[in-house]
């Protein structure tokens, strides 16, 4: 279906989305129709966007009462949707270190064959929990927001590269994976610029994210290989950095929206 990143609706996927409660009712009723195959999924991404919240999201316990944001991943991440167990997922450690490499290699070369990959992006803008790291940016004069999202593209494009060479490997030996969705999170933060971001991460578009991930496609095969970019919003708060905040605006409702519209794409590519 076609990603609408100015004013999704509240009813995709064949459901209405009233309040926060229901939107956990959706995410099961969406994985309890997705019972024709198992799907093997992957979680990409840098350090600090956001992928451990979507991936609560997407298993439900993002809905359960009293939960809390989790801390740093250490180790490769797994769940299980509540469809019979039908999808599972595992997350990719973001840091640069040897439980992500060791990740990345056994789930794109290991005996498990993948499916479909989510990416996870932030607009430049991941949170480090790392105060010694935070200092270290200060001392090369990345001080503003600005400066700090310009310098965390960079890490990013550096990281899906890493990810489409995983994906290069992983199709030479099992022609798969088939897709990825780029999950632009932290959507509330820059809700006021989406049409910078969608000509920035949208495949529609000829930026250079797009283009690596458009050389890929071209690599394995538009046959073989599609992906799209889809934004999102896992957990909204406002952003930080040396002082500077740049604050969440996003009702629930908007939220919601968004969160919906990922999950009716993330069904229509597991089909």
């Amino acid at each position: 279906m076609a990603v609408n990143w100015v004013n999704p609706t509240m009813a995709i996927a064949g459901f209405a989305v009233k309040n926060h409660k229901e939107l956990g009712g959706i995410v099961t009723a969406v994985w309890n129709r997705l019972t024709k195959k198992l799907n093997e999924l992957a979680i990409t991404g840098t350090e600090g966007v956001g992928k451990s919240v979507l991936l609560d999201n997407l298993t439900g316990k993002a809905f359960e009462p009293g939960y809390t944001k989790p801390l740093k991943s250490q180790k490769e991440e797994q769940g299980a949707v509540r469809s019979k167990q039908r999808i599972r997922v595992s997350v990719v450690p973001g840091q640069q270190a040897s439980p992500r490499n060791d990740s990345l290699d056994e789930l794109f070369n290991g005996k498990m064959e993948l499916d479909g990959v989510i990416h996870v992006v932030s607009a430049g803008l991941p949170v480090i929990r790392d105060e010694t790291q935070c200092q270290l940016l200060v001392s090369q004069q990345v001080t503003t927001i600005r400066e700090y999202r310009s310098y965390h593209r960079g890490v990013e494009l550096h990281d899906l590269k890493e990810t489409c060479e995983a994906i290069r490997a992983a199709h030479r030996r099992y022609h798969g994976p088939k897709w990825l969705i780029v999950a632009v999170d932290k959507f509330d933060l820059f809700h006021d610029k989406v049409l910078e971001e969608q000509r920035y991460y949208s495949p529609h578009h000829d930026s250079e994210f797009a283009r690596v991930l458009n050389d890929l496609r071209d690599n394995v095969g538009r046959d073989n290989f599609r992906w799209t970019a889809v934004p999102v919003c896992g957990w909204p708060e406002d952003f930080v950095w040396n002082g500077e905040v740049l604050p969440s605006q996003m009702a629930a409702e908007t939220r919601q929206a968004y969160l919906t519209q990922f999950l009716g794409e993330l069904e229509s590519y597991c089909q």
